[in-house]
Formats: C-alpha cells, sequence, structure tokens
C-alpha cells in the first residue's frame, strides 16, 4: 500500500501503512493474512466506519499480544483520534 508520509497517521491509508510497517513484523503469519484481508475490503469499500471500529478491536487483539508496548500505545492514539472524529480517508480529505 502506498503512502503519502512515512510514519504517520495524518489518514487511514497512513495508518494502515504505518502498521503493516511496524506492527505486522511481530505478528505471526496468519494474523498478517487476516489483517491484511481486513484492511484490503476497508479500502475497496471507502472504509465504512463500523467495519472499522471492528477491524481496529480485531487488530489490538494481536497487537496486546505481540507488540511491544510503545508500538501498542502509538495505535491505540491513531484510533482514539479516529474515534474523534480527527482520521479520515484521504479521499474523504480531498487528497488523492
Amino acid at each position: 500500500m502506498q503512502s503519502c508520509k512515512t510514519d504517520c497517521a495524518c489518514c487511514l491509508e497512513c495508518h494502515f501503512a504505518y502498521e503493516e510497517k511496524h506492527c505486522w513484523p511481530y505478528l505471526p503469519p496468519s494474523a498478517r493474512y487476516t489483517l491484511k484481508r481486513e484492511h484490503q475490503w476497508l479500502i475497496s469499500n471507502g472504509f465504512p466506519p463500523d467495519g472499522v471500529r471492528e477491524h481496529a478491536e480485531n487488530e489490538m487483539r494481536y497487537f496486546r499480544h505481540y507488540c511491544p508496548p510503545d508500538l501498542v500505545a502509538q495505535i491505540d492514539r491513531d484510533h482514539e483520534e479516529y474515534e474523534a472524529g480527527a482520521l479520515h480517508s484521504r479521499a474523504a480529505k480531498g487528497v488523492r
């Protein structure tokens, strides 16, 4: 997935790219496969809010179990920004 910046969460696409780069190396292959399918589904369906929330809950179970606490804290902050309405897809922000 292409992101507009590295190591940021300026949009959902960059948030996904951050997770894939920093969190997924800690995950077993089956978890990476599951999360990749969820990311692809969310992207292709325009990031439905209920789907994004469900995905966040699913992935946090993996991240809390396998990833270092500092990464988990960063992803938690991004998820809080999403819930507060501050994190959107690039298309929703008018960015290509």
